[in-house]
C-alpha cells in the first residue's frame, strides 16, 4: 500500500470516528480534580444523616434524594473550586479553566428520571409549536441544539474555560454513584433527529450520548431538552460508587 493510500484511509477512519463521537463522552473522574475521599466523607457524615436516611426510606421510591444546589456546593467544596451555578450559567462549578455542569438523578429500574439539558420558552420556545405542527422536526431540534451550543460557548468565553464536563450523581435506594463526562462541544452537529412520538408531543434524538448509556428527548410542551441515563452507566469506567 502506498503512503498516499494509507493517509487517505487514516483520514476516512478519523472522519468516521468523529461523526460517531457523542457530545457527552465518558471520561476518567481524575480529569476534573475531584477529591473523592473528601466528598465521600462529607456525604456520609454531613448529608446522608440517620434522620435524612429515615426520611428517604419513607418516600414512595425509597431513593436517596439528592438536592442539586447542595450537591453543587459539596462538589465545589471537595474540589476547592468556585460554585457559579445560580442564575442562567450552563456550568455550576469552575476551576482551573474547567467548567462543570452538575446534575442529580434517581435510578429506578433500568433508567433514571429525566433531567433537563436546557429549557427555553422565549428565544426557542416561541416558534416550537409551529415547527412541530408543520412537521419540521429536525428544524425544531436544531433551534434548541444551537441555543444550547451558544450558551456553552458563551460560558467558555465569559468564564475563560478550556474544557467542559458533565458530572452526574445517580442515587438508588441504597447507593450514590458519580458519573463524569467530557462535553465535546465540537460534536454538536452530530446530534440528529430520530423520530417523533405518535402523539406529536416529543422528539427523540441521538448523538448527545451513547445509546447504551442514555436517551434524549425534546419536549414540545415543556420546551426543553431532557436526558435519561440507563442502568448500564453504572458499569462504565467513568462511574464510581460514593456511598
Amino acid at each position: 500500500m502506498s503512503s498516499d493510500s494509507a493517509i487517505k484511509i487514516q483520514a476516512l477512519v478519523r472522519g468516521f470516528n468523529f461523526r460517531n463521537k457523542k457530545l457527552l463522552e465518558p471520561c476518567n473522574i481524575s480529569e476534573i480534580g475531584m477529591n473523592v475521599l473528601k466528598l465521600q466523607r462529607t456525604l456520609k457524615d454531613e448529608y446522608l444523616t440517620s434522620s435524612r436516611m429515615e426520611y428517604c426510606k419513607s418516600t414512595a421510591t425509597g431513593n436517596l434524594i439528592l438536592e442539586d444546589g447542595y450537591m453543587e456546593f459539596l462538589t465545589a467544596k471537595s474540589m476547592d473550586a468556585v460554585r457559579v451555578g445560580e442564575g442562567h450559567c450552563p456550568v455550576d462549578i469552575v476551576k482551573d479553566e474547567k467548567g462543570i455542569d452538575v446534575a442529580c438523578v434517581c435510578l429506578n429500574g433500568k433508567q433514571t428520571n429525566e433531567k433537563s439539558i436546557m429549557q427555553n420558552f422565549s428565544t426557542c420556545g416561541n416558534n416550537l409549536d409551529n415547527l412541530f405542527e408543520n412537521g419540521k422536526h429536525q428544524e425544531a431540534l436544531s433551534v434548541y441544539v444551537k441555543e444550547y451550543y451558544k450558551k456553552l460557548l458563551d460560558a467558555k468565553k465569559t468564564k475563560k474555560l478550556s474544557k467542559l464536563y458533565y458530572c452526574v450523581f445517580i442515587s438508588t435506594d441504597i447507593n450514590v454513584y458519580m458519573s463524569v463526562f467530557k462535553i465535546n462541544l465540537e460534536c454538536i452537529l452530530n446530534i440528529k433527529y430520530v423520530n417523533i412520538t405518535k402523539q406529536n408531543k416529543s422528539i427523540k434524538f441521538k448523538g448527545f450520548i451513547d445509546d447504551k448509556f442514555g436517551t434524549t428527548t425534546l419536549f414540545k410542551s415543556k420546551k426543553r431538552l431532557e436526558i435519561r441515563l440507563n442502568e448500564a452507566i453504572l458499569n462504565c469506567y467513568n462511574t464510581i460508587k460514593l456511598v
